[in-house]
């Protein structure tokens, strides 16, 4: 806390973070958690670099990345030891096991290298680059049968495709990712797809309503023409 009662800049990173991966936004949470993690470090903010650290490895990990997840989930567990927080610590270190476990056999997968670039492109901000890697991606992830990593990609797609108001082309992979985190008995994911769904519908909505709007303003010059066209 500083001096005037505002917390650090971090520390609201850091809480945002932790709000968006409560709602299963792993997205929405990775660039807080590196930002709070970044700070937190900065300002030898010991137990608050663990926690962002801990974070940032739970939402690379929920984005289907988990051999970048691997060095923070380590970090997480080096601190928690400085701490003497022997509970977090062995908490971490399961987690840093399961990481490179899962690492190991997905960097092996054929969806891997497409589902990898299509990310590093959106967090580059290239998206048209992104979407046929990430389409790539669902296929061979819907042909290997993990079910898991072509939920991630066809969440990502639609979250392109609403980036570039496509909102029609977004409810088909956003309405997908709902069906396997369903299948696959993940609520919050469940719940997060849904809002990317509700949003592509809300957004045809709007251009539904605008187009209508560009229509009657079309008739109605049509007519204004008409009329002056008599009176001239």
């Amino acid at each position: 806390m500083s001096k005037s009662g505002t917390p650090p800049q971090w520390a609201i990173e850091l809480h945002l973070a932790q709000e968006a991966l409560g709602r299963g936004a792993s997205g929405e949470a990775l660039p807080f958690f590196e930002k709070a993690y970044a700070g937190a470090a900065r300002a030898q903010a010991t137990e608050g670099e663990m926690t962002a650290a801990a974070g940032l490895a739970m939402a690379l990990f929920g984005l289907g990345r988990p051999q970048p997840a691997i060095a923070p989930a380590k970090r997480a567990a080096e601190l928690a030891d400085a701490l003497g927080q022997q509970a977090e610590a062995a908490l971490f270190r399961a987690l840093v096991t399961r990481l490179e476990e899962d690492g190991g056999e997905q960097a092996d997968s054929p969806w891997f290298s497409s589902l990898t670039a299509g990310q590093s492109l959106l967090e580059r901000g290239d998206i048209d680059g992104a979407l046929p890697e990430l389409r790539r991606a669902i296929e061979l992830a819907a042909q290997a049968g993990a079910r898991g990593a072509e939920a991630t990609a066809c969440s990502l797609e639609a979250q392109s495709l609403l980036a570039l108001q496509r909102p029609e082309e977004a409810l088909d992979p956003a309405r997908r990712a709902i069906a396997l985190a369903t299948d696959l008995g993940q609520p919050d994911a469940v719940e997060a797809f849904q809002k990317l769904e509700q949003a592509a519908i809300v957004a045809m909505e709007r251009l539904d309503k605008l187009e209508n709007m560009l229509d009657e303003a079309a008739a109605a010059a049509e007519k204004a023409a008409e009329q002056l066209d008599e009176e001239g």
